[in-house]
């Protein structure tokens, strides 16, 4: 079902917006990497000369993993964004069925829920 204010010329235009955020992100990923293989945890902490330089290094390797786990969770939202463009659902909140609205999907293409079901779906979350 397609939200009841979102045009197909709307959706074009954030399904092109969602495509060059994924290619992008790829390209971020793939420098990323590239500069970890460079500068490696094993490298940064073969250079290490004492306790805080070893901490240093560990939080060195935290944030590229950090990093990493964003970045997939990132593309999965894209393609879950993707799959809805697809299927005609875009624009729709999974949760209530209500259009999610042009304000939040300008500012987040990828959303999936409406304002009002997220901040419920966070406060559940943050609950756990």
């Amino acid at each position: 079902m397609m939200a009841r204010d979102l045009s197909p010329q709307a959706t074009a235009k954030f399904k092109a917006q969602i495509e060059a955020h994924y290619a992008a992100l790829l390209d971020e990923i793939e420098s990323e990497l590239r500069r970890s293989r460079r500068d490696s945890h094993v490298e940064l902490a073969g250079r290490v000369r004492d306790m805080a330089e070893d901490s240093v290094a560990d939080l060195v390797a935290d944030l590229e993993i950090g990093d990493l786990v964003r970045h997939s969770d990132e593309l999965f939202a894209i393609k879950e964004a993707l799959d809805r463009i697809a299927s005609g659902a875009y624009g729709t909140c999974v949760d209530c069925g209500e259009p999610i609205g042009l304000d939040r999907l300008n500012a987040q293409p990828t959303a999936k829920r409406c304002y009002v079901c997220k901040i419920k779906h966070e406060s559940v979350v943050v609950a756990e």
